[in-house]
């Protein structure tokens, strides 16, 4: 089976608690814009088929980050094989890392079954934790006061 996963890309306008003086710690205000993205297709494998079961083709910064993630998701004895169809600008305030590693969770995620959320995914490859636009952007997209 092949999973097809496109993300899209966020403005992250401001973070709108530095210090808790209204309650909370961060949070944001943001919008998701649909170009550039992130597409990526993912299949299954035999983790025996390549030495720690994931491989992350695509001339990208992001196959490190797309590995780790996948990494921290996989099934002990499962392999997956994720390549970058299209590919979206690193730092340049896109949010093109939560992207990139919640495309690859999510890949996983679906090729297994495994049944996380896209939260619990972003928890699981360390994204969202001072701001949840990058992760609402994935989840849902639109406008996002987090």
């Amino acid at each position: 089976m092949t999973i097809e996963i496109t993300t899209p890309s966020r403005l992250h306008i401001t973070l709108i608690d530095l210090n808790a003086s209204i309650g909370r710690v961060d949070g944001g205000i943001g919008l998701t814009i649909g170009e550039p993205g992130i597409r990526i297709t993912a299949e299954g494998v035999e983790a025996t088929e390549r030495v720690g079961g994931i491989t992350v083709a695509g001339d990208s910064e992001l196959t490190g980050r797309m590995r780790e993630s996948a990494r921290a998701i996989l099934p002990e004895g499962c392999g997956v094989r994720i390549h970058i169809e299209q590919d979206s600008p690193s730092h340049v305030g896109l949010g093109t890392g939560t992207q990139a590693a919640l495309a690859a969770g999510m890949a996983v995620n679906r090729l297994y079954e495994i049944g996380m959320s896209v939260r619990d995914i972003a928890i699981a490859v360390g994204r969202g934790g001072t701001s949840g636009i990058g992760v609402a952007s994935f989840e849902s997209g639109g406008f996002i006061l987090d």
